[in-house]
């Protein structure tokens, strides 16, 4: 089992929703907000992919199986940072 600095580690998968509810990841390379924690909707970006997330994203461990996981960023994450309002989809009105 990985037990690294920069990783948190979690019982459980659930245990990781409990701590991050929304179901939403910033892109690592765009900074869109998506549905997905290894797939940007906008510029295709992967976060499983061989750049994996250029240290910008999101590394923990599962405790029960050891396995190790590597995502964007949740948006709670993001949240706690200073960082920029993460980007989402413009109505055509602001165009």
């Amino acid at each position: 089992m990985v037990n690294r600095k920069d990783t948190e580690t979690f019982r459980t998968q659930r245990d990781f929703y409990k701590k991050y509810p929304s179901h939403f990841y910033i892109c690592s390379n765009c900074g869109y907000m998506n549905a997905s924690p290894y797939n940007c909707q906008r510029c295709g970006w992967r976060a499983d992919g061989l750049l994996k997330t250029m240290g910008k994203g999101y590394k923990y461990t599962i405790a029960k199986t050891g396995e190790v996981k590597e995502i964007f960023r949740p948006i709670e994450v993001f949240r706690k940072s200073d960082e920029a309002e993460p980007q989402t989809r413009k109505s055509k009105e602001h165009e």
